[in-house]
């Protein structure tokens, strides 16, 4: 039996209901990444309480891609986010859809530089 309509599920359910999405009214951190291909665009920002939120404009992969995210860094201590990777419904939707690759990688990559950027604090 494939997860495939669990995982198509789960996507649609972030995209439609994003989660931790909107700009904090105080940030300690921003980071935005462009995919000028597609014109995909997502901004992270790490508020006061050390919380990863986010704004996006495009497609409803990339904002769903956002949207796990910052859902796994909720769940996870900031010491580890470093090793946070896109899940299995986000793999299945690329592997699916070569074409959509960039679309889930935006979000994490941007991630990755803005952790890049803290380090370097």
């Amino acid at each position: 039996m494939s997860d495939e309509p669990i995982y198509q599920a789960k996507v649609l359910d972030h995209s439609k209901s994003p989660r931790h999405y909107g700009e904090p009214s105080r940030f300690v951190a921003r980071r935005t990444g462009v995919n000028p291909l597609c014109g995909d665009e997502v901004t992270l920002y790490l508020d006061e309480a050390q919380v990863l939120q986010f704004v996006s404009k495009g497609c409803a992969l990339c904002r769903a891609s956002a949207s796990f995210l910052t859902t796994a860094a909720a769940a996870s201590p900031r010491s580890g986010w470093s090793e946070l990777v896109p899940g299995a419904e986000l793999r299945d939707v690329a592997r699916a859809f070569p074409s959509r690759l960039r679309c889930v990688e935006l979000p994490w990559q941007t991630f990755a530089q803005l952790l890049g950027e803290l380090a370097q604090e």
